[in-house]
């Protein structure tokens, strides 16, 4: 079996079917036995950076990875951009490089297009790694997939010598166990924790990020929403974790995500972060007028023991996955008196109308005015028309500033 079967059946093991990529001298054999298989959904792209960017979306929008497919030199350091955009949002995917004879690049002997792949993308890539012996690509292709997927996950890149996929030979045995561990789950401990700090907060604030969309615990995070009664938002990547319609929901957190959220991160004093990172859009302890007080306790969750407290200090810190800390949590909260927060929900709710009013006037005097807002006024209106769960991707600025205020 030549290297580029054996890349093919472990994407099928692995139920890889979407590849995106651009043909080229080194992967072009690769890529022409994926566009001949109809198990793939393979679609040619224009840019190798455009191919990255889908295999994102495909990890974003479903429960599954996809691949991208690029060759050496240019096709390769043109995929960084998106790749890096993968591993700041925790998006599994598979970047697959074809290379130069392995000849040429062991050392690098200044070939037509050579570029050093590991060492670019080991900067931005959960795992990346070269096959110096087209008897392990099997081996460390699992061990991609694997490390794309564990823990918080990311993109995972492999080198192949374009040689070796054409190269007949008999593959090694496969030690190593592609098999993911069990999502961790929180201690009773820590929830007791938890539940005693809610039991004498005054001010809460439950704060949901993109670990609780990347475990598919939407159901769990509204119910926990609900029965606890909690005013509740969620970061930019945690968008879709709460129901927007909800009286509990004092709108999306972040820069330009409102008064609500603002007012609730200054008065709040106890802060609930589940599956968030406190990336600045956060604004928690990231700016002036934010930073943590004296009288503010934040319990932060995540499924990275690394991630709690790196960005802000914290009082509580759970290593969980972000569906069985909701899990857990709800199941514990059934049994326990909590206070109500009638008062503390009614201020935010005010809070939120005002923000909502202020834009609302704000656009109206500018059309008046006859100022230009093209932003401002295509968001409006893609909110007026759009379906209630209807999938938007933003592009960087101003149009991300507007969509988390409109949309």
């Amino acid at each position: 079996m030549n290297g580029a079967s054996t890349v093919i059946n472990v994407l099928k093991r692995h139920e890889i079917r979407h590849v995106f990529g651009v043909p080229g001298a080194q992967v072009g054999g690769l890529m022409d036995g994926v566009s001949r298989d109809r198990y793939f959904n393979y679609i040619i792209c224009r840019h190798e950076e455009v191919a990255a960017h889908m295999a994102h979306g495909v990890g974003r929008t479903a429960d599954e990875m996809a691949v991208c497919f690029g060759t050496t030199g240019p096709g390769s350091t043109n995929m960084v951009s998106a790749v890096q955009s993968a591993a700041m949002d925790n998006i599994p995917l598979i970047v697959i490089t074809a290379n130069n004879p392995e000849h040429q690049i062991y050392p690098f002997k200044d070939g037509l297009q050579d570029s050093n792949n590991v060492q670019i993308f080991s900067a931005v890539a959960k795992f990346s790694e070269r096959v110096t012996n087209p008897a392990r690509l099997e081996e460390i292709l699992e061990r991609a997939i694997y490390h794309a997927q564990v823990g918080k996950p990311g993109p995972a890149h492999v080198d192949i010598p374009v040689n070796f996929l054409y190269h007949e030979s008999k593959p090694d045995a496969v030690s190593f166990s592609s098999r993911l561990p069990a999502s961790p789950a929180p201690n009773a401990a820590a929830i007791t924790a938890l539940l005693d700090r809610l039991a004498v907060a005054e001010r809460p604030l439950l704060l949901l990020g993109g670990g609780v969309i990347r475990s598919c615990a939407e159901l769990q995070a509204r119910q926990v929403v609900e029965q606890l009664q909690i005013p509740a938002s969620t970061t930019v990547n945690g968008r879709g974790a709460l129901d927007v319609t909800s009286d509990l929901c004092i709108g999306m957190g972040g820069l330009y995500g409102g008064v609500a959220y603002e007012t609730a991160i200054k008065e709040a004093d106890l802060i609930v972060a589940v599956g968030c990172k406190f990336g600045p859009f956060s604004l928690i302890g990231r700016s002036e007028g934010f930073m943590v007080h004296e009288d503010q306790q934040i319990v932060h969750v995540d499924i990275d023991p690394y991630a709690i407290g790196k960005n802000t200090p914290v009082s509580l810190g759970i290593q969980a996955d972000a569906g069985e800390f909701l899990l857990a949590l709800a199941e514990r909260a059934a049994s326990v008196t909590l206070p109500r927060w009638s008062a503390w929900l009614a201020h935010l709710r005010g809070e939120k109308q005002r923000h909502a009013m202020n834009v609302a006037a704000a656009m109206s005097e500018s059309i008046a005015a006859e100022r230009v807002l093209p932003q401002a006024l295509v968001v409006a209106k893609l909110e007026e028309l759009l379906p209630d769960d209807a999938m938007v991707a933003i592009d960087g600025g101003q149009v991300a500033m507007w969509a988390n205020t409109l949309l």
